[in-house]
């Protein structure tokens, strides 16, 4: 048996469909009572589910997801780091460098250190936020090959001028050519590599923002039909309920 229900009429009560169809089935209404209508049948649906497999979420010619580029990323950074620092202290202890320059070396390369460990605690929490540090940097480090390419542009065409004026090809220009030509090739490759990398870290960030946008949009959401509540007022200061 089911308890009486008592309802304030002036009340204005919200019911979920499956809660107004279960009831439905046990309220009965004597005299002139208003009753409420029992609330349509609804048909559960699926979920939407995130798609996580899109091509604007992958990376390498599609070959693998952004997040797996993130990690390999990640890992070739902190190698790059833990490398900078074994350069620095040796450089240090054999007295190449100074004790400013050293600190800081040390100083920049514990911030690197400190963001790429961010990028892999974004990627462990599947939070965007984390990663934008990442994206920050990456854009100083591209700007700042775009301006030491531009410098070696310039360097080139200065030193090709000097050795074709020149009326005796000496080794030494020759050399510093050859010396800046080979930098800038090593700067082109970088801001080559550079700019994909944030590329597949822009798609990492946008993987984890899209996924978060979609779980916040469809959280609460009542996985049934086009209605999913009924409001219902001015009832009678009480209903029987009957088995």
């Amino acid at each position: 048996m089911i308890p009486n229900i008592n309802i304030n009429s002036t009340t204005i009560n919200t019911l979920t469909a499956n809660e107004m169809c279960n009831r439905s089935k046990h309220v009965r209404y004597f005299g002139d009572w208003q009753k409420v209508a029992a609330a349509p049948a609804l048909t559960p649906i699926s979920a939407p589910i995130f798609d996580e497999s899109q091509s604007k979420y992958k990376c390498c010619c599609g070959c693998m997801h952004s997040r797996t580029g993130g990690i390999i990323i990640g890992i070739l950074e902190l190698i790059a780091v833990v490398v900078n620092f074994a350069v620095y202290a040796s450089n240090y202890a054999q007295s190449e460098s100074s004790t400013g320059q050293f600190v800081v070396s040390l100083l920049a390369t514990s911030i690197v250190a400190v963001i790429v460990v961010l990028l892999f605690f974004g990627i462990k929490k599947e939070n965007h936020n984390y990663i934008i540090p990442h994206l920050v940097l990456q854009i100083l480090g591209i700007v700042a090959l775009a301006i030491v390419a531009i410098i070696n542009i310039v360097a080139v065409c200065v030193s090709s001028t000097v050795v074709a004026s020149s009326d005796k090809n000496s080794q030494t220009t020759t050399a510093v050519l050859l010396t800046v030509i080979a930098v800038s090739i090593v700067v082109l490759l970088s801001a080559i590599f550079q700019i994909w990398f944030f590329v597949v870290i822009l798609r990492l960030y946008h993987f984890y923002r899209d996924k978060k946008s979609f779980a916040v949009r469809n959280d609460g959401v009542a996985r049934l039909g086009p209605s999913t509540t009924v409001q219902y007022v001015t009832f009678p200061p009480q209903v029987t309920a009957i088995p």
